[in-house]
């Protein structure tokens, strides 16, 4: 439905990072602003700016640190709010935090086979902010734990909403190397929170103080072959949750791709994000030469009516200063509000000063 849907402009992102300082520490800043419209529903304008200290420190026996600081504001002003007597209204936070990464590798050489574990941990601290009514949440919604994310302080996906209190998580990471050539490496963690909310939904793998277990397994026997399985395991049952495998074959020159997934219902105290899922997907790809690379993958559907859910060819351009993207866009769907059909766009990066993405139809 093109009323709700809104039109973001701008959107700015700006990022720094200092010379390294006093034992090796360095700044950095990162702001954010933006602003969005929509003929029915809320609108916003948001700016956000976060400062942080960060010192990295390797013990003489090996141990690695990561130790930051930094103190984030944000400012809001919404109209047509939903969920509160207000239709309109204006409202600030800072939040400080204080985050300390930690791992510990071995290595141990062989004639045949090297071998590398890594236990790691990570413990941040900052105040539990809660929910503001004058604060739309429109990108944090949609928030589901993996490997990528549950090892970060800020494990939400946006800004609007925020992790506080003290939490943390724990894993570890193996790596095999083959004299011959190829590599194998698992990792699995799992996150923990001293005080159980409602920030994330049930059905993303943090409903409560400790999460789902959640783990990668990646395979390289030669060069033009990879293997790879991302899992969810309940923390209780040891159920899968979310399973994606799939392998890729092939020179870059063409390159064959196949994904499975399956993904658990995802729900927001807004309502459900998505149902259970089924998908595969049939990827092609192609590195023409050093600065072009074309793509085409089909997704179809297993868990409902099956069929096609949608289809992507792109093809880039990409150089030192130049970016330019082209995708055309095939999706299907049987959702209330949102309809089939096509999608033709228009991406150009000016690699040291910006992104300007256009959509034609």
């Amino acid at each position: 439905d093109s009323s709700k849907s809104p039109v973001v402009l701008p959107h700015m992102v700006y990022h720094t990072m200092s010379a390294p300082g006093w034992a090796g520490s360095y700044w950095t800043t990162d702001s954010d602003v933006l602003a969005y419209t929509r003929d029915v529903g809320t609108q916003a304008q948001r700016l956000s700016t976060k400062v942080a200290w960060n010192l990295p420190l390797v013990s003489p026996d090996g141990q690695v640190y990561s130790i930051s600081t930094s103190l984030r504001g944000d400012g809001y002003h919404a109209d047509h709010l939903i969920g509160t007597s207000k239709t309109s209204g204006s409202a600030g936070r800072a939040i400080p935090q204080v985050a300390v990464d930690w791992r510990y590798p071995f290595s141990r050489p062989g004639r045949t086979l090297t071998q590398v574990i890594e236990p790691r941990a990570m413990v941040a601290v900052s105040p539990h902010v809660g929910s503001e009514p004058n604060i739309p949440n429109e990108d944090s919604l949609n928030f589901e734990l993996d490997e990528t994310n549950v090892m970060r302080p800020n494990r939400l996906p946006g800004l609007d909403r925020v992790e506080g209190g003290v939490r943390g998580a724990y894993g570890v990471r193996w790596a095999a190397y083959p004299a011959v050539g190829g590599s194998v490496s698992v990792q699995a963690a799992q996150g923990w929170r001293q005080r159980q909310t409602s920030t994330f939904g049930p059905g993303s793998g943090f409903e409560h103080n400790l999460s789902d277990y959640v783990g990668r397994i990646d395979v390289t026997p030669i060069g033009n072959l990879t293997l790879r399985d991302r899992v969810r395991l309940d923390k209780n049952s040891l159920e899968v949750r979310r399973n994606e495998a799939g392998f890729a074959i092939g020179p870059p020159l063409l390159a064959a791709s196949v994904d499975y997934g399956m993904l658990s219902p995802s729900n927001t105290t807004s309502g459900t994000i998505y149902p259970e899922r089924q998908y595969i997907n049939y990827g092609l790809s192609s590195t023409i030469s050093q600065h072009w690379r074309s793509s085409f993958v089909i997704q179809q559907d297993l868990a409902r009516n099956g069929g096609t859910v949608n289809w992507t060819a792109n093809t880039m351009y990409s150089d030192e200063c130049l970016a330019v993207i082209g995708a055309f866009n095939r999706y299907q769907s049987d959702l209330t509000g949102l309809l089939s059909g096509y999608h033709l766009s228009l991406t150009v990066v000016l690699k040291s000063l910006g992104e300007a993405p256009v959509s034609v139809f």
